[in-house]
């Protein structure tokens, strides 16, 4: 499950909690295929930042969802920007 709230991004199989919008470092809209994710990256303390900072901290597949991927991104920008993957639809670029 997926959710977007004023105060967060809700992704059930990450956590229980919604991550607040000032937790979140970047998110990045990648295509797979046919199909769409989103890869989310953390703020981390300064120690870590240099070694996780390719690796996303969770990655979120669009295809199950009920929205389609392009209602998914309008709402998430709402809060954050959301940066395309070079090669994306132009109707995902923000």
């Amino acid at each position: 499950m997926l959710a977007i709230y004023p105060t967060g991004l809700f992704y059930a199989r990450h956590s229980r909690e919604p991550l607040a919008w000032e937790t979140i470092r970047e998110i990045v809209l990648r295509q797979k295929e046919t199909d769409y994710e989103l890869d989310v990256y953390l703020w981390k303390p300064q120690p870590l930042a240099r070694s996780a900072a390719t690796t996303p901290d969770l990655s979120i597949e669009l295809a199950p969802l009920d929205a389609h991927p392009a209602q998914v991104i309008e709402a998430i920008g709402a809060h954050a920007r959301v940066r395309a993957e070079t090669g994306i639809l132009p109707a995902f670029n923000n």
